[in-house]
């Protein structure tokens, strides 16, 4: 996909280069074609969940016992102890993606009385996709971000509190640390992560010096530390003051958000089709080899099993040492982004339709 991109968009330059010599309004139109090729491919790209027919799963105890150290980039480390850093999670009905660093998708509040008649509705300023899912604040304040490269805060009422216009395309969900800063990845434009005020003025925007391509949901650990993923097949970690702590590559692009264990370890998939498991330093712990790539991202249940969707079609449980416990069929032509975990152990799957799984991986 990125090979013919390539091929189609030179193609396009040259032409946009030659007309520029003769009419410099038929160049700008035809940039400003490149640029809508190119945003279009990405989303149809991202946007594409069809299950891989073609892939398989190879020796998974040999992926596990025979690896090579992958590389891990120490930019800066942060000095001061855990104590002294009021940037974790915060401590709202709905902080980040499916709530909290396991990612267990389960909220504190009972929705029984609820009838799930619609109150109100909210259409961002661009006539694209609301791709990923909102957050609330302490306050009840629910922020979301648009392709159309903004990012919304709203009363609880619906009516519109600030605008933030970002550099890129806004895929992820946003998180928020616990002094209300608001953390998301951008896709295209500059700067991969962007920190928020809660009045939505800008505190600092990450850029690598290199790429800026991001559509994974930030997740804040609880020193502080924001992680995310980019298309340039990099792992990242941030410290709060918006300085690189580590980065760490893997084989393709990392579309998903990371998950956190107790003891620190980041569990995230990549398009390689590897699940990594890594320490908080930044260096690997294993990696676990599924059938097919990992757009979704993985959850943690309370006795440290990881489950891990695949493009393969298939939902895989991991034991904390990286081994597998079981996988199950999700579907036959829609892959998950992730689970949600219930309280009693259940593991809801949505695909084609919703399944409910024991956590012994048989069928409810």
């Amino acid at each position: 996909m990125r090979s013919l991109s390539w091929i189609f968009t030179t193609f396009l330059i040259c032409i946009s280069i030659c007309c520029s010599m003769v009419n410099p309004s038929l160049s700008e139109k035809i940039e400003e074609r490149i640029c809508n090729y190119n945003d279009q491919m990405i989303i149809d790209y991202k946007n594409n969940w069809s299950i891989d027919k073609n892939s398989s799963l190879k020796n998974v105890e040999l992926e596990i016992t025979r690896l090579p150290q992958e590389q891990t980039t120490i930019i800066k480390s942060y000095n001061g102890s855990i104590s002294d850093v009021k940037d974790g999670p915060m401590d709202s009905p709905w902080p980040m993606l499916s709530h909290d660093a396991y990612h267990t998708g389960r909220s504190l509040y009972s929705t029984v009385n609820n009838s799930g008649a619609e109150l109100w509705r909210d259409k961002g300023d661009w006539a694209g996709v609301v791709w990923s899912s909102a957050v609330i604040d302490i306050n009840n304040t629910i922020y979301y971000g648009t392709l159309g490269k903004q990012l919304f805060a709203l009363h609880p009422n619906g009516t519109r509190k600030w605008r933030y216009h970002a550099t890129g395309l806004i895929w992820c969900t946003p998180a928020l640390a616990e002094d209300g800063t608001l953390y998301f990845t951008t896709d295209g434009g500059y700067g991969y992560v962007h920190a928020l005020y809660p009045n939505g003025t800008e505190r600092w925007v990450y850029h690598d010096g290199y790429d800026s391509d991001s559509s994974s949901s930030p997740v804040i650990g609880e020193d502080g530390t924001i992680y995310f993923g980019s298309d340039f097949k990099k792992i990242y970690a941030i410290n709060p003051d918006g300085t690189e702590k580590w980065r760490y590559v893997t084989g393709d692009i990392v579309m998903g958000s990371p998950a956190i264990a107790n003891d620190g370890t980041l569990y995230i998939g990549s398009m390689d089709r590897y699940l990594y498991a890594l320490y908080p330093n930044g260096t690997l712990c294993w990696r676990f080899h599924t059938g097919g790539e990992i757009k979704g991202f993985a959850s943690i249940a309370p006795d440290g099993t990881i489950y891990v969707p695949s493009f393969d079609g298939y939902l895989y449980a991991l034991y904390p040492n990286g081994t597998m416990k079981w996988r199950v069929p999700t579907g036959g032509s829609i892959a998950a982004a992730g689970v949600a975990l219930a309280e009693n152990g259940t593991i809801y799957v949505g695909t084609e339709q919703l399944r409910a799984f024991h956590p012994n991986g048989s069928l409810k």
